[in-house]
């Protein structure tokens, strides 16, 4: 089925927000053991998350696969880059986001 460009802008939006509520309910965690948690911290770790989140909103055709591929690695980067720069504006402005600028590397 072919969306319609409005349609299209509104499924990926879909996808952003699920993904980004995924990222923020990982604080429903923060009581397992910090060990545990650290290796989610990793860009790599990250990657493969928000990879596997994404492609649960593609329609997966064999005959497209390198273009749904393609689309779901591109989204990959776009959100681990947003999530990237929360962290870099969190390290350096502690005092707004009320935490301690934390060194993660």
């Amino acid at each position: 089925m072919k969306r319609t460009p409005l349609e299209e802008v509104f499924y990926y939006i879909k996808i952003v927000s699920y993904s980004l509520a995924a990222i923020f309910a990982g604080y429903t965690v923060v009581d397992l053991h910090p060990k545990f948690l650290d290796d989610f911290t990793k860009v790599e770790y990250q990657i493969c998350i928000i990879f596997i989140l994404a492609a649960g909103f593609f329609d997966f055709k064999i005959k497209e696969w390198k273009k749904t591929i393609t689309q779901i690695l591109v989204l990959t980067l776009v959100l681990t880059f947003i999530l990237q720069v929360l962290r870099y504006y969190k390290k350096i402005h502690p005092e707004i986001t009320g935490t301690e600028a934390i060194d993660n590397e």
